[in-house]
């Protein structure tokens, strides 16, 4: 039962890791490649405004959608349409076409933060869930230093910020496919 526990703990954490280090390196980084792109000042700080209003109540709406559909669907959803805002990015050439970006990005990130979370406490014993999001909270923090690092590298070896877009692009994907292995308590008992 602890061996049962403890892989669904460790490959979970893996594809938190992996897709929210992602998320971390879209926040810390937007500004910067709006910048980039020639875009002034105050339309980033704007878009920034933007995404905090866009957050909480698509957040709430994000409750509602995992209740239906589950919380692991809803993540790799949610994965799914950060993979459309990279994309989305890759053409990016106006202060609007940011707006619509940073509304985008408002929409997912409250979601994917709050239903990872709802996910993985159905994933753990509950009377040990204090020392279980403690791994959690320190897997989230340190989701955040791999994606810039990568960008940075693809950034300066081709010179042209929107294949930063990449390494950003492949933590999602990878983050994913290591999510659909794993199996909440439910599934396992089923098969």
């Amino acid at each position: 039962f602890v061996s049962f526990f403890a892989s669904l703990f460790h490959s979970f954490l893996l594809a938190f890791f992996l897709y929210i280090d992602g998320v971390h390196t879209i926040m810390a980084m937007a500004a910067d490649f709006a910048l980039n792109l020639g875009l002034p000042s105050s339309d980033v700080i704007v878009a920034l405004i933007l995404v905090q209003f866009v957050a909480f109540p698509t957040t709430l709406l994000w409750s509602k959608f995992a209740y239906k559909f589950g919380d692991k669907n809803t993540l790799l959803f949610t994965i799914s349409l950060y993979l459309v805002v990279i994309a989305y990015s890759a053409f990016l050439s106006n202060a609007i076409e940011f707006y619509i970006l940073a509304s985008m990005v408002g929409a997912i990130q409250g979601g994917i933060q709050s239903i990872s979370r709802s996910y993985y406490a159905t994933l753990i014993p509950q009377n040990e869930s204090g020392e279980y999001f403690g791994f959690y909270n320190m897997f989230g923090r340190a989701g955040a230093f791999l994606g810039p690092a990568l960008v940075a590298i693809f950034v300066t070896f081709f010179q042209d910020t929107r294949y930063g877009l990449i390494p950003i692009a492949a933590l999602f994907i990878m983050g994913a496919i290591i999510l659909l292995k794993v199996k909440s308590a439910n599934e396992s008992f089923q098969s």
